[in-house]
């Protein structure tokens, strides 16, 4: 642990959606599993689509994980092109996480959607990711 530490590398634990994991499937149970290891080397990682699946887009979820929560992943269902018309409630995350004052790491977590042309979905879902998760 003390090369971990010397490296300031961090481990994180991503919760799934129950169709991706019977183990993990929520942040409060990623939090439990952490705050039992008791190590700042092993921290949360928050995933968009599973707390949606798990009904944790809750103020009350977020205060609990904030000082632990050290990713997020920005996605959609199917890890398709990230849409505020969908599931996946963007704003709603966005502003959850702009009230606990997060500001740390968010990442587009997408699969390839067009081989011959890659960049263009990734740019449909910037401009997703420019208008919810953006510092004002």
């Amino acid at each position: 642990s003390n090369h971990i530490e010397k490296h300031k590398t961090c481990f994180i634990i991503e919760a799934l959606s129950r169709t991706e994991t019977d183990y993990i499937y929520s942040v409060l149970h990623s939090l439990e599993i952490v705050n039992k290891v008791n190590r700042n080397e092993l921290q949360v990682h928050l995933d968009a689509k599973a707390i949606i699946d798990s009904s944790e887009t809750k103020i009350d979820i977020f205060r609990k994980i904030k000082s632990k929560l050290k990713h997020v992943h920005i996605n959609d269902i199917h890890l398709g092109i990230l849409t505020d018309t969908g599931i996946i409630d963007h704003k709603l995350i966005s502003q959850l996480l702009k009230d606990i004052n997060y500001n740390n790491y968010i990442s587009l977590e997408q699969r390839l959607m067009d081989l011959n042309k890659p960049l263009e979905s990734i740019r449909d879902s910037y401009k997703i990711i420019e208008t919810y998760y953006r510092d004002e």
